[in-house]
């Protein structure tokens, strides 16, 4: 049925399928696709128009990624999106609005150089595309791409519809963005070798990695014949990301942390929700996912990853 994307509240092309349960499956020329349960769908359409858009960006960017469609939760962690990876509408916008203008413009020009496809092919802009800019309006789509357009990155935007390209500049700034991601995608874990831990990384911390694509590396199951100190040193440095269960405080798994720290490696910090107040004052300000069970580990594992680290 033809009905009002919940994000941009635009009617014109848009395509919801689906029931409230298990959710609306729906289909924007502006947002992209993506499914929505009806508690989301329905709160959504009362976020302010920042909000809205940062969240219509975000649906667009996977879009333009060929990522699968995300499945959208308002506040309840408990609900299924499938085989879908799950994500809280607020949590999205916390964690994916860009947060400085020149983070903005380089999202904006990623987002215009997989739009054009093969460089120095025309790009044929038009309103649709207002969340490509992470923009509210025309006007300061308009406002974006000139500031692109000042840096070389484009040809110049002044009125939309228009056609542009993509300069050489821009694309070999973006290649420089793309190549500041991650360059391989081995996920290092650092946590406590114990049993009693065990079932975190078979039943959450393994299938909740994999489950985004990166390949976890846990050390201790890795054959090697050096010292285990290098070794832990030259795996980080390969790694996309680090993620570190603090849970029984192991010294080794705060070093680990804070090395890839050092090396400007994203770090995600979990702990299990009862040792979580015995973690080192120096860590409590980072945001841990706090976990009871490993099959809830894995879940919000998932989409912790999924929502800040660039696949």
């Amino acid at each position: 049925m033809e009905a009002e994307c919940a994000f941009c509240q635009n009617s014109q092309g848009v395509q919801i399928s689906g029931s409230s349960r298990p959710g609306y499956d729906v289909s924007c020329p502006r947002c992209g696709t993506y499914k929505t349960s009806l508690k989301a769908f329905n709160d959504a359409k009362y976020f302010g128009e920042t909000d809205r858009a940062a969240l219509s960006a975000w649906t667009k960017e996977r879009s333009l990624k060929g990522l699968s469609p995300p499945a959208l939760t308002s506040g309840l962690k408990s609900e299924d999106g499938g085989d879908l990876p799950v994500f809280d509408l607020r949590e999205v916008i916390d964690t994916y609005a860009p947060k400085s203008i020149l983070e903005r413009l380089d999202k904006i020009l990623v987002n215009l150089v997989r739009l054009s496809g093969e460089p120095g092919t025309k790009i044929a802009l038009k309103d649709d595309d207002l969340y490509v800019f992470h923009a509210t309006s025309v006007k300061q789509m308009l406002f974006f791409g000139q500031a692109l357009a000042a840096n070389g990155w484009i040809t110049a935007l002044d009125r939309v519809p228009q056609e542009i390209r993509v300069t050489v500049d821009g694309l070999n700034h973006a290649a420089a963005l793309e190549r500041a991601g991650p360059l391989s995608t081995q996920a290092f874990v650092a946590m406590a070798f114990h049993p009693e831990l065990e079932p975190a990384w078979t039943d959450g911390l393994r299938p909740g990695i994999s489950s985004t694509g990166f390949v976890p590396l846990r050390i201790d199951k890795r054959e090697h014949n050096e010292k285990i100190c290098d070794v832990i040193v030259a795996e980080i440095r390969k790694s996309a990301l680090l993620v570190a269960d603090f849970t029984l405080h192991r010294h080794g798994v705060y070093f680990e942390a804070g090395f890839a720290l050092g090396l400007n490696i994203p770090v995600i910090w979990c702990c299990r929700k009862d040792d979580l107040p015995n973690c080192h004052f120096d860590t409590r300000q980072y945001n841990h996912i706090e976990w009871e069970t490993p099959e809830e580990l894995r879940e919000k594992l998932r989409n912790r990853i999924e929502a800040t680290v660039r696949l």
